[in-house]
């Protein structure tokens, strides 16, 4: 499931001055808790066209989940861009690179990379949740590049980090959004990626979280 590009912040944002954010969780799915169905319920809930107040009420919901499932996230990736010459080029990279390798939620089947009979091990035991924005360096970006600098070296891969970050991308000012989206791997509410998944080409830059 994938929404982006959804909302463009002020009539002639300047890009040429933009930072870049983007989070990405690898979460054991449980059944029990039905994770991937709220994280996909609160999706499903997007309006088509949204306001700068809506949007900031969808990520602090989102927010919201994934820091009560942080305990449950065994990988991830972070990363706060402020060179405005490579940040859209990044979040654009995101995007294409997570397109390529979801699964298609409307068809319900696969990429053509992705089939079952090619996986070593079908056991379906996690989700993968991206969220990444594209701001203007104003106020909001300034903290989130401010608290990224912060972050010793030996602290990027802690849990309270993730946690921090996401705290700090529920008080996202959107009026200065130029870009935004959100991904849930894969789409539907049956698959899910195997540990092998997790541990093959294409998903090295992930580091577990402590």
């Amino acid at each position: 499931m994938k929404f982006k590009g959804m909302f463009k912040a002020l009539f002639g944002a300047n890009e040429d001055e933009s930072g870049f954010v983007g989070l990405q969780l690898v979460i054991l799915n449980s059944v029990e808790d039905n994770i991937r169905e709220r994280i996909h319920s609160a999706i499903a809930a997007i309006p088509s066209e949204q306001t700068a107040g809506q949007k900031w009420k969808f990520y602090k919901e989102t927010s919201d989940v994934l820091l009560e499932l942080l305990p449950f996230a065994e990988y991830g990736y972070w990363d706060v861009i402020d060179n405005p010459q490579t940040a859209e080029q990044e979040f654009n990279q995101w995007v294409d690179d997570i397109d390529s390798s979801s699964i298609d939620q409307e068809t319900g089947g696969a990429t053509e990379d992705w089939n079952d009979t090619d996986r070593i091990d079908i056991d379906k035991h996690y989700i993968v949740v991206s969220i990444l924005f594209l701001l203007q360096q104003k106020n909001s970006f300034k903290k989130l590049s401010e608290f990224a600098d912060s972050v010793e070296e030996s602290a990027i891969n802690d849990r309270t980090t993730y946690s921090a970050l996401l705290q700090r991308i529920k008080q996202i000012d959107f009026t200065t959004c130029i870009s935004d989206a959100v991904f849930v791997m894969p789409g539907n509410d049956t698959d899910g990626f195997s540990w092998t998944d997790m541990r093959a080409e294409g998903w090295e830059y992930l580091k577990p979280i402590f």
